[in-house]
Formats: structure tokens, sequence, C-alpha cells
């Protein structure tokens, strides 16, 4: 679809560092473009949600992700 459009690649998601390299510790069999894409497709609540389920307060959510 890319090939088609000359700005598509602008109109990608900038998901932040601190996200993927948060799900990167969780799920370290997933390549590179499997993270990429976990980020795009959850919003924030999802991925604070996620990081309670693993063992992450509020407070470590916050320092970690903001």
């Amino acid at each position: 679809m890319c090939l088609l459009f000359k700005n598509c690649a602008r109109d990608l998601p900038v998901v932040p560092a601190p996200i993927i390299k948060f799900l990167e510790e969780i799920f370290p069999g997933l390549k590179d473009d499997e993270i990429q894409l976990l980020a795009e497709i959850n919003d924030q609540r999802d991925i604070e949600n996620l990081a309670r389920k693993h063992g992450l307060d509020d407070k470590a959510i916050k320092a970690r992700f903001k």
C-alpha cells in the first residue's frame, strides 16, 4: 500500500521508546516488527493495564512511561 502513496511513511503512528522497551521485556520472543505492531494497535491505557498485570504499580508506570 505504501508503494501507492509517496507520503504514507509519515502517517504511521509514532510509538514512544519506553513503550517499545517495555514490550520487548515482556515479550522477548517477538520480532521487532511484531513489537511495533503490538505497540501501534494498543493505546496508552492498554499498555498501562498490561504493565499492572505484570506487577507494576501506578507510581512505577508513571515513572516509566511518562
